[in-house]
C-alpha cells in the first residue's frame, strides 16, 4: 500500500475517510483500527472495516487500483492507530487523532501551490511546518498541488514529500488550475481524495463544506461554474451556524 491520505468528512468527530493505492490484488480493500495504546499487542483488538476499490490508469501503460474506506462511529477526540491492506499485505500503523465534539479551539496548517521542486523544497516546508504547529490537526491544500494535472510522478512527489502528514493528519484539498488538464480535472484527483458530497453534484470532491469544532471550512472549485457555487455559498453561510 502507498500514498495513504486521511480525508476530513462533514463529521470529524467521529469519522474519516482513508485512501490509498496498490498493485491490482485479489484481496478487499480493508482498515484495521482501533484507539491508540501502548502495549505493542493492540493489534489483536483491532476492528477492521472494509471499502471499495476502484483500477485507474496513472500511466498510458499501467493501471493500480485505488481503495476508499470510511470509518465512522469514532470517539471524538480520541486518538487511533490503523494500518491499511487487503487482508494479507499491510501498511504500517498510523495514527490520527478525531476533532473534538463542539466549538473548541485547535491548530490547522495552510499550505499553497506546493506545485513545483516537490520533492526537494516542499518537503522542507512540511518539515518546518510540522516542526513549528506539531499540535496542528488539519492540513489545508488552496490549489496548484502539482504543476501538470496528470503526472503520476508530480503526485508521487506530493505523497512523498508528506507521506506522514497526509496519513496522520486529517486532510482537506482543493484543486488550482494546474489540477486541471485543459478544462479537465485530473484523473487521478477523484481516485485520490474524497469528500463530503454537499456541494454542487457537478463539483464532487471539489465543492464542499465542512465544519470542525466550530469552524466552518468551505471549499469552492476556481476552475468551474463560479456563479453556480456563488448561489451555493450564499445558502450555505446563511444556513450554517459557526463561529468562525
Amino acid at each position: 500500500p502507498e500514498r495513504v491520505l486521511l480525508n476530513i468528512t462533514d463529521a470529524p468527530e467521529s469519522s474519516v475517510v482513508v485512501t490509498w493505492r496498490s498493485p491490482v490484488t485479489p484481496g478487499t480493500a480493508t482498515v484495521q483500527f482501533m484507539p491508540a495504546g501502548s502495549d505493542p499487542r493492540f493489534a489483536e483488538k483491532a476492528t477492521a472495516q472494509t471499502g471499495i476499490s476502484e483500477a485507474v490508469a496513472v500511466t498510458e501503460t499501467q493501471s493500480l487500483e485505488y481503495h476508499e474506506v470510511r470509518l465512522t462511529g469514532l470517539a471524538s477526540g480520541t486518538r487511533y492507530s490503523y494500518r491499511v491492506g487487503d487482508g494479507t499485505t499491510w501498511s504500517p500503523w498510523n495514527d490520527f487523532r478525531t476533532a473534538r465534539a463542539g466549538n473548541a479551539p485547535f491548530t490547522f496548517l495552510y499550505f499553497g501551490d506546493a506545485q513545483n521542486n516537490i520533492a526537494s523544497h516542499w518537503t522542507r516546508v512540511v518539515r518546518q511546518a510540522v516542526t513549528m504547529a506539531p499540535e496542528a490537526t488539519l492540513a489545508l491544500h488552496a490549489g496548484d498541488l502539482i504543476n501538470r494535472a496528470d503526472n503520476d510522478s508530480e503526485w508521487g512527489e506530493w505523497f512523498t514529500a508528506g507521506a506522514d502528514l497526509h496519513a496522520q493528519m486529517m486532510t482537506l484539498a482543493i484543486p488550482g488550475n494546474h489540477e486541471y488538464n485543459s478544462r479537465n480535472l485530473s484523473r487521478l484527483w477523484r481516485p485520490q481524495f474524497s469528500y463530503p458530497q454537499n456541494g454542487l453534484p457537478e463539483l464532487r470532491d471539489t465543492n464542499f463544506a465542512v465544519q470542525k469544532q466550530g469552524v466552518l471550512f468551505i471549499g469552492l472549485n476556481s476552475n468551474q461554474m463560479i456563479q453556480e457555487q456563488a448561489v451555493w455559498l450564499d445558502r450555505v453561510l446563511s444556513q450554517r451556524r459557526a463561529r468562525t
